[in-house]
């Protein structure tokens, strides 16, 4: 989802740009260095575009904000740091040229799509995956990553003083979390389909 322009005070704009970066920065040389090589930028560069194109098919939330089919842990199962270059670049790409989200507020929707969202799914991908069918941790990484990043996105607004928590959760993290309920099915058939004609693409599903 993202947060447009005006709605989060200019001095929470600069924390949270900072924060993003000093973390994009320590996942960068924690396991970036590693995991991106000249091999693997047409890939990247085909997963912003696939990005985009989904995302722009947008569902409004009341007031302030929109969401979308997202793909955050498709990618994040594939790799969760490109997954976070992918998602940084198209929140920066929708808010520069496309109007999605805001330019002030860039750092909070990298910091809730880019960051939290890839890590979300990775995590309890990882955690259920030896106790669940593999299908359904796969839909559990999608729908929490994107009910979690709807969770972050209420608070900021809260710090702000846009709305109540109690408000923003129910408006904002509760329509994520039906939203969410569509991406992990979305997600759970994009990895069946593409494992049988790609299966490369979708390491989980044949480690």
């Amino acid at each position: 989802m993202h947060i447009p322009d005006g709605f989060i005070p200019i001095t929470q704009c600069i924390i949270y740009a900072i924060i993003t970066i000093i973390l994009l920065g320590v996942m960068y040389y924690k396991t970036g260095k590693k995991n991106i090589s000249e091999r693997s930028i047409p890939l990247i560069a085909m997963f912003i575009v696939a990005v985009i194109i989904i995302q722009y098919i947008n569902i409004p939330l009341p007031f302030v904000a929109c969401t979308h089919i997202s793909l955050i842990a498709f990618l994040a199962l594939y790799d969760p740091w490109i997954a976070t270059v992918v998602l940084a670049f198209a929140v920066f790409i929708q808010g520069i040229f496309l109007g999605e989200g805001g330019i002030t507020t860039m750092g909070a929707d990298m910091l809730n799509t880019a960051i939290i969202g890839p890590t979300v799914a990775y995590v309890v991908y990882n955690i259920s995956k030896n106790k669940l069918n593999n299908k359904i941790s796969i839909f559990l990484a999608a729908f929490l990553s994107v009910t979690i990043v709807g969770i972050a996105a209420a608070i900021e607004l809260y710090i702000a003083g846009i709305y109540p928590l109690e408000l923003g959760l129910t408006l904002i993290a509760g329509t994520e979390a039906i939203v969410g309920i569509v991406e992990g099915i979305i997600t759970v058939f994009l990895m069946l389909a593409l494992n049988k004609i790609k299966p490369e693409l979708v390491p989980v599903l044949n480690s």
